[in-house]
């Protein structure tokens, strides 16, 4: 029994990702790259949207940058690189294993981003994953 537990895991962590492998890697950044582009068309800088409630290229709403706690201000969100680490803190925070009690996928990290950390759930958030999964296929 012990064995075929070790080949269920095994075979989970190969097609999940195991993090910091060079698929996962390139699988973030492809996610990330999708979500940016959904979000400004692939544009930098303190983009506003969302009536003003969110900024920067990857469209981060100050309650996001609050929950992900990584050191900075919050105009830093404008920055790419610094809202990449706001979206990978996130992302460490609320797309885990531990909380969606199954291995997390890039459509639960995108429902995440759009809709909170329980947009994975939310019917809501259906069509942005859509989108994101688009860009993704390069479409």
């Amino acid at each position: 029994m012990k064995w075929a537990t070790t080949l269920v895991l095994t075979i989970s962590a190969i097609t999940t990702g195991i993090e910091g492998s060079a698929h996962t890697h390139t699988n973030s950044r492809t996610l990330v790259r999708a979500i940016h582009l959904v979000e400004t068309g692939g544009r930098t800088g303190p983009i506003m949207g969302d009536n003003g409630a969110a900024m920067g290229p990857l469209q981060i709403h100050r309650a996001c940058w609050i929950d992900a706690n990584i050191s900075g201000k919050y105009e830093d969100v404008a920055d790419l690189s610094y809202a990449k680490r706001v979206f990978a803190a996130y992302m460490a925070r609320y797309a885990t294993v531990r909380r969606l009690g199954r291995p997390v996928t890039n459509q639960d990290r995108a429902r995440i981003w759009n809709g909170g950390p329980n947009g994975y759930k939310r019917n809501s958030t259906l069509g942005y994953w859509a989108k994101v999964k688009e860009q993704m296929n390069g479409r």
